[in-house]
């Protein structure tokens, strides 16, 4: 995801046909605030307050929850490969919370 942003920053600096004008405005770079509003203006923009807050952090909001997800998952799997060694060695198993089960 790290190497996503940064390639998209680069080709972003090279003027990409993806990327939008460099120097010149974008109707993205409006504030949703001041849209005129339509029926295919997005909800949390109609609405605004709490929802376009929200919306507007949406995607730092969907890293940060994928990212703890993943390291929840990841202690999880680790926690139980180790105790599947434990068990075979006769040895105490463990949780991902407390030291040892006994």
């Amino acid at each position: 995801m790290g190497m996503y942003v940064v390639l998209t920053a680069f080709l972003y600096q090279k003027g990409s046909s993806e990327s939008k004008p460099i120097n010149t405005p974008a109707p993205q770079d409006e504030d949703p605030r001041d849209a005129t509003l339509t029926r295919s203006t997005p909800w949390p923009v109609r609405r605004g307050g709490w929802a376009l807050a929200l919306y507007e952090h949406s995607l730092a909001i969907a890293f940060f929850a994928l990212f703890f997800a993943s390291m929840a998952l990841h202690a999880w799997g680790g926690v139980k490969a180790f105790n599947d060694e434990q068990l075979q060695h006769s040895e105490a198993a463990i949780s991902v919370f407390a030291e040892s089960l006994k």
